[in-house]
C-alpha cells in the first residue's frame, strides 16, 4: 500500500519532542553495532518529510544539524537503558506495560516481549492517528498485545485506560519517558497519585527527569526558538524536588542511575549535554517499585 501522505494527521506542536526521538533512533539504527535497532523510526521520518506534511516537515527539520548533534546521544543512551528496564520488569512478572505520553515509541514492535504481554500506548489523539497511519502502511506487527489509548495526561486518562482493558489488580510497569518536564508540578503530583491508585504491589516505574533542567535547556533554547517554538510554552518544569525524593514521597522505592555511567557501560562517550562540569547533573534515570 502507498501511504497517502496528504491525508496524514498533523502533529501538534506539543508533540514536537517525539520527532526528535524518532530522528535520534533512526540515526542509531543506521549505525553499525548500534545499541538498538528501530527500522520503524525511519518510516516515521520519511512520512514527516512527505510533500503533504509541510508543517510537520518544518518541525522535524529542527531536529537536524546542531540540535540533533547536541541531544541525540542522550536520547540513544536513554532509549537503551529504558529498553533494558522494560525487559527486566516484564521478566519479573509485570505483564502489563503502560507507555505514558508514548509518542512515536516503537517498543511494542521491537522488544522481545514474553507471551501474553499487554502494552498500552497512551497519548494525544492527533499524534496517535499519525502514528497508526504510518504503522499500517509499514505493515508493522507488534510483538505483544498492543492497545492504543487516545487520552491527554491532563484529563481523565485513567478512565480511558481502564476502558481500554487495563487491569489495576495486575502488576504493571509504567514508563514516563520525557514526560515530567512538560507538566506542572501540580500535574505531576496528580499523575503520581493516579499511578499509585492503579498500581498493584510489585508494579514498577521508569522515567527520566533532569532536576537542574535549565542547565541543558539554556543550551538548546536558541535552536528551538529559531524554529518557531517557545520553550516556556512547552517546558513546565515538573516536580521541584529531586526525582528520587519526590517519588519516595509518593510511595515508591527508588533507585537513581547516572547517564554518564550508563554511557560508559555501553561503550559510548559521555553525552554532549553532560560533559565537563555538567557531569555532576547526570543522575537523570530513575526506576522504582511499588511495595
Amino acid at each position: 500500500m502507498v501511504l497517502e501522505h496528504e491525508r496524514l494527521p498533523t502533529i501538534a506542536d506539543e508533540s514536537w519532542t517525539a520527532l526528535g526521538n524518532v530522528a535520534a533512533r533512526a540515526e542509531e539504527t543506521r549505525r553499525p553495532a548500534g545499541l538498538f535497532s528501530d527500522p520503524l523510526a525511519e518510516r516515521f521520518s520519511a512520512a514527516l518529510a512527505a510533500p503533504g506534511q509541510r508543517d510537520d516537515r518544518r518541525k522535524a527539520e529542527t531536529w537536524s544539524g546542531d540540535l540533533l548533534d547536541m541531544i541525540a546521544d542522550t536520547i540513544i543512551i536513554k532509549t537503551r537503558f529504558l529498553d533494558e528496564f522494560l525487559e527486566q520488569a516484564s521478566a519479573a512478572g509485570c505483564r502489563q506495560t503502560v507507555l505514558l505520553a508514548a509518542g512515536l515509541d516503537t517498543r511494542a514492535f521491537r522488544l522481545p516481549w514474553p507471551p501474553g504481554q499487554r502494552v498500552f500506548e497512551l497519548d494525544l489523539p492527533g499524534l496517535l492517528d499519525f502514528k497508526e497511519a504510518v504503522l499500517a502502511d509499514a505493515g508493522a506487527r507488534p510483538t505483544c498485545e498492543r492497545t492504543v489509548v487516545r487520552a491527554d495526561l491532563r484529563d481523565d486518562w485513567p478512565g480511558a485506560l481502564l476502558a481500554a482493558g487495563f487491569d489495576p489488580r495486575r502488576p504493571t510497569v509504567w514508563l514516563a519517558e520525557g514526560t515530567l518536564g512538560f507538566l506542572t508540578e501540580e500535574a505531576c503530583d496528580e499523575l503520581m497519585t493516579e499511578l499509585g491508585r492503579l498500581s498493584a504491589p510489585g508494579s514498577r516505574l521508569g522515567l527520566d527527569h533532569t532536576h537542574d533542567g535549565e542547565v541543558h535547556t539554556d543550551r538548546v533554547r536558541p535552536f528551538v526558538e529559531q524554529a518557531g517554538f517557545h520553550m516556556a510554552d512547552m517546558v513546565k518544569g515538573g516536580p521541584t524536588l529531586p526525582a528520587d525524593q519526590w517519588l519516595t514521597g509518593h510511595g515508591w522505592q527508588v533507585e537513581g542511575h547516572d547517564i554518564v555511567e550508563r554511557a560508559a557501560a555501553y561503550g559510548r562517550p559521555t553525552p554532549y549535554l553532560f560533559r565537563g562540569e555538567r557531569s555532576a547533573h547526570g543522575r537523570i534515570f530513575f526506576t522504582a517499585e511499588r511495595g
